[in-house]
């Protein structure tokens, strides 16, 4: 992996360890999580807990997945050219011991595709930042550099993630 690669998947993972631990804060506070190692639906029927492995076949069922380093706790992956809701953007998936905690979707129109998502979920963005639905966090942020984007994430195993790093950093 040549060093760019490398220093701009530290960069992404420094911004999905603040929503991450954002996500969790207001868990913790707000919502009564609890634990539960079933997976939750994240964007596109996409599933949390899945490998690196796995989300690469799904996403290129003919080709052969990229060489992975196993001994990698976090690691993210980047899909450019994603398609959800009728927009094109950039998909990101935040893994954590090999299994998908969060994914991120940065759409190329994000004023449209707000839109488009409050009216899948049939909620509103105005008066909070995401919503839950069992133990799924979809919200919605903004990064000063990469611009807005769209979140889903398996609470409990952001919690788990978070509760590792606050321990290991």
């Amino acid at each position: 992996m040549s060093n760019l690669r490398a220093t701009n998947q530290a960069q992404r993972f420094r911004v999905g360890r603040k929503m991450v631990i954002a996500l969790s804060v207001y868990c913790t506070a707000f919502a009564g999580c609890a634990k539960s190692p079933k997976p939750t639906p994240l964007i596109n029927g996409i599933a949390s807990r899945q490998s690196v492995q796995q989300i690469e076949r799904l996403l290129q069922p003919n080709g052969k997945p990229s060489p992975i380093d196993e001994s990698m706790i976090l690691n993210t992956r980047s899909v450019a050219k994603y398609q959800h809701l009728g927009m094109s953007g950039t998909l990101t998936f935040f893994f954590f011991k090999n299994e998908l905690v969060s994914t991120t979707f940065e759409p190329s129109n994000f004023p449209k595709y707000k839109i488009l998502l409050e009216k899948q979920l049939g909620t509103s963005f105005k008066k909070q930042s995401g919503v839950r639905r069992g133990d799924t966090w979809i919200g919605i942020g903004g990064h000063p550099t990469r611009g807005r984007y769209a979140l889903w994430s398996d609470v409990p195993l952001s919690q788990e993630a978070d509760s590792w790093k606050s321990s290991h950093w």
